[in-house]
């Protein structure tokens, strides 16, 4: 059964003889709930064994799980089946997330009297949701993220994408550069997808990035970005984060995602250093809407945002608020004095002893 809500639609092309009777033209259509199927790969062996390869890599919240299931049409997709499990080489039951997932089809057996150009396979990931904390967080326009437990924390895994205030006003955005520099009011940017290559339109963008705050849109207004019960976070609940992750010059390999360019979004820019993705946080660099109200560092750096400010030194009367930066090229994640017009990413969290 097909997902009611996908975070992922990808089609690829595969071209190769099933049997020396048997013509495949297979398009391959991957979904996943609240996770990825990416860098999906089918070749079947010229062997004549009819045997299909396939691989793909399915990531999602640390410590989640999904039962996979392939169908396949031989009706240019007006109707799919289900392959029976005896004819793939593993189960596909409660199966975590992974690079480079191998299985093998044997497509010879399970149809060996099928002749057709207009096969299709489509591989549907399902998250098995459980009662635990630790699963999806949905925010107030139904924007489902993954969470992950750690420590006591439970912390949001994605970029807050929602637009309006708990109580249902939308948030501003749209902004000019000299309106956004000059606002003193909350607002968002969506970091623009004509920039950026493999990103199809701003809703996209979005989607895989999530949106760009001012410091007003969570501080000096109450009206609430994060879900009820959570929290833009802390000083003191970044510290609880990075501390156990070797703290600001190590923390950022923990923290990153593994993803890396030519992969497809969301990837860092190479050489993504010291990436490896231990902490479930898939942090990616989601870039930055400078204090003018131009875009910048999107492929490598996340900042993102926390409550804490202290008065600037040289200008007591000059609130400079802090967000953590995390970068491509380093193992760092630090801590900056930054301005309050600056858009960046926001991740919620809660605390889970209170």
């Amino acid at each position: 059964m097909i997902p009611m809500n996908f975070n992922f639609l990808k089609t690829n092309t595969m071209k190769r003889l099933f049997a020396t009777l048997t013509i495949l033209a297979m398009s391959i259509f991957t979904y996943a709930q609240v996770g990825t199927i990416n860098n999906v790969h089918v070749e079947q062996r010229d062997d004549g064994t009819g045997i299909v390869d396939i691989r793909f890599d399915l990531s999602g919240p640390a410590n989640s799980m999904y039962n996979i299931v392939l169908e396949v049409s031989f009706d240019g997709g007006d109707s799919f089946s289900v392959l029976p499990a005896n004819y793939l080489s593993m189960s596909l039951e409660e199966v975590s997330p992974a690079a480079n997932i191998e299985l093998e089809w044997d497509g010879m057996a399970s149809h060996p009297n099928v002749y057709t150009e207009e096969a299709q396979i489509k591989i549907v990931a399902t998250l098995i949701e459980d009662d635990d904390p630790g699963t999806t967080l949905t925010d107030i326009d139904g924007n489902v993220y993954g969470t992950i437990i750690i420590g006591d924390q439970e912390w949001m895994t994605e970029n807050l994408r929602v637009t309006h205030y708990n109580n249902g006003d939308p948030i501003a955005t749209g902004l000019t550069d000299e309106e956004w520099a000059e606002t003193e009011e909350g607002a968002y940017a969506v970091y623009p997808h004509i920039i950026v290559p493999g990103i199809g339109s701003d809703e996209e963008m979005a989607e895989i990035y999530g949106l760009l705050y001012n410091w007003h849109a969570f501080y000096t207004d109450d009206r609430g970005l994060c879900p009820e019960g959570w929290h833009v976070p802390s000083q003191a609940d970044w510290d609880a984060l990075i501390g156990p992750l070797g703290g600001q010059l190590q923390a950022g390999a923990p923290l990153k995602g593994i993803r890396t360019e030519p992969d497809d979004h969301p990837r860092w820019d190479a050489p993504n250093t010291g990436a490896t993705g231990e902490s479930g946080m898939n942090l990616y660099p989601s870039g930055q809407r400078r204090t003018s109200g131009s875009f910048a560092d999107f492929g490598e750096r996340i900042y993102i945002w926390t409550t804490e400010w202290a008065p600037d030194a040289d200008d007591p009367d000059l609130i400079r608020p802090r967000a953590y930066r995390t970068e491509h090229d380093d193992t760092r994640s630090r801590r900056y004095r930054v301005y309050m017009e600056a858009g960046y990413s926001i991740r919620c969290v809660r605390n889970l002893d209170e």
